[in-house]
């Protein structure tokens, strides 16, 4: 997913010591300046001024300007153009990007001596450079992983997130050193509060939780120490993920070989991966919305449709149960609306507790359930207690069946229990003398 990323870089921009530089492409104009680079070019008010003017001090564009020959992924170093010249600083990146809807010039200026600049200083500056190129939310998330892993010399950096309980963690993101073999898969919904609660205070405290030695925990943490032997892991720093009112998750390293007790750069980035993992989510819930009915809370016809595709043919059992209200346009016309969409809230509100499988609204009072891995018995008697829990409910209703051993078309499968569904629904409304044209 492809998006401008101007507004998330601000804060982290606005943090670092070296001097970062936004300007338009196409008309010079500044577009943004952090702190370092206001002090550095004596230059806070930068608004509808040109970079041409701020940073090299002339009255019309560089003669030289390099800004044709900037490209999007890849930085240029060292351009001899008037604006990286007049900084006096010999390393000098510069890259085409997005800003605030603009093709637009990024500038940072690391400095005059690389060796002097901390170490802290050299992982944050190379992982801004590689931020600024990301172009999807896990690219940046492993692009800060990669960074603390080398930073570290680690064998293992990770993204634990938060379930909604705040109380169990799963593992998300990961990258490993060469020849380390990947964990992600063993850490899902893990009781991180449960076992852990003393590194579960510090990090809802917002600290970061350091273990220079996991024997040290043996006698006073236990629980922890376990943890720490599931995980292989002999030293780790973890830092919090910040969200807006509460932690969402934590991030850390597992066997650092430098800065062994030191969380400075995890904790400088942490907020940076706070934005990531909250937009990740946001874009999810958005999704997941786009997918769903918003009346019944079942899932809609678009989703009802692209999981058709990503079953059909897989060979594997299935069962699939389409269901129909009886009567319903009788009930709108003689009860009203609002006692009919009672009847669809309870209807569909049974499915549920009944199925194991995924429910679909595919029209006005059609639905249909697919349960994937189900056995023909099991399907049966699962219907047989939803058609139960409906009677009970006084809601009538028409249900057809169909499984598969071996799934091939699923399409067909659909509709044998869509024609079984009307075989039932044809002999209720010869029970009760009624043409289904009329009454519906």
């Amino acid at each position: 997913m492809k998006r401008e990323l101007w507004h998330e870089y601000i804060e982290l921009l606005d943090r670092l010591e070296q001097p970062v530089v936004v300007s338009d492409l196409a008309t010079h104009r500044m577009l943004y300046m952090n702190g370092a680079a206001k002090q550095h070019f004596l230059s806070s008010e930068y608004q509808e001024k040109s970079c041409f003017h701020v940073l090299a001090g002339l009255a019309s564009p560089c003669s030289n300007c390099k800004n044709g020959i900037l490209q999007e992924d890849t930085y240029r170093v060292g351009l001899d153009d008037g604006c990286s010249v007049k900084t006096s600083r010999s390393k000098a990146f510069h890259k085409k990007v997005r800003w605030q809807g603009k093709q637009a010039r990024f500038s940072l200026f690391p400095g005059r001596d690389p060796v002097s600049e901390s170490e802290v200083d050299k992982a944050i500056v190379g992982c801004v450079r590689s931020l600024m190129g990301s172009k999807s939310l896990g690219e940046s998330i492993q692009t800060i992983l990669h960074a603390v892993l080398e930073y570290h010399g680690a064998d293992r950096a990770y993204v634990f997130e938060l379930d909604e309980t705040g109380e169990k963690a799963s593992n998300t993101y990961e990258v490993c050193a060469e020849g380390m073999s990947p964990e992600i898969d063993e850490f899902q919904m893990v009781p991180f509060k449960e076992s852990t609660s003393q590194w579960y205070s510090l990090l809802m405290q917002g600290e970061p939780v350091i273990v220079s030695e996991v024997d040290l925990l043996a006698k006073d943490l236990p629980r922890e120490h376990s943890v720490m032997q599931d995980w292989d892991a002999s030293t780790l720093i973890l830092a919090p993920i910040l969200g807006t009112d509460k932690i969402i998750g934590y991030y850390g390293v597992d066997n650092p070989r430098r800065a062994k007790t030191d969380a400075t750069l995890l904790m400088y980035l942490s907020l940076f991966i706070a934005k990531e993992v909250t937009e990740r989510k946001l874009y999810e819930a958005l999704t997941e919305l786009s997918y769903r009915d918003r009346f019944t809370g079942l899932y809609n016809r678009n989703r009802y449709l692209e999981d058709i595709e990503k079953r059909n043919g897989n060979g594997l059992p299935c069962g699939v149960v389409f269901i129909d209200i009886n009567d319903l346009k009788s009930t709108n016309d003689q009860k009203g609306h609002e006692y009919g969409d009672k009847v669809i809230r309870q209807v569909t509100g049974a499915i549920a507790p009944c199925f194991e499988g995924d429910a679909y609204r595919v029209g006005g009072d059609e639905f249909v359930v697919i349960c994937p891995g189900i056995s023909e018995k099991n399907l049966a008697r699962c219907v047989e207690s939803y058609k139960e829990r409906c009677q009970k409910m006084g809601c009538s209703i028409s249900v057809g069946l169909s499984h598969s051993t071996h799934l091939g078309d699923l399409y067909e499968l659909i509709k044998k229990a869509d024609n079984a569904m009307y075989a039932e629904k044809a002999l209720y409304y010869l029970q009760h003398g009624r043409d289904r044209r009329r009454g519906g």
